[in-house]
């Protein structure tokens, strides 16, 4: 699934993150809380969800190095 905003795009199949076509390095978690950030943007995303989301980035790369 791809979303769009501004100049970037945020593939999750592919797990790429784009600003005008050129791809942006960033880490598995960062992608992960991004990724969970703009499926639940039309609520607000507590501190408490958001650390969850990040707890289970964690838990699955320990399990898949």
């Amino acid at each position: 699934m791809q979303f769009l905003f501004a100049d970037h795009t945020l593939d999750t199949d592919t797990r790429e993150l784009c600003r005008g076509g050129t791809p942006i390095a960033i880490q598995p978690q960062a992608f992960d809380l991004l990724t969970y950030l703009v499926r639940n943007r039309d609520r607000v995303v507590s501190k408490d969800d958001s650390m969850q989301c990040e707890g289970q980035s964690a838990t699955a790369a320990r399990n898949n190095p």
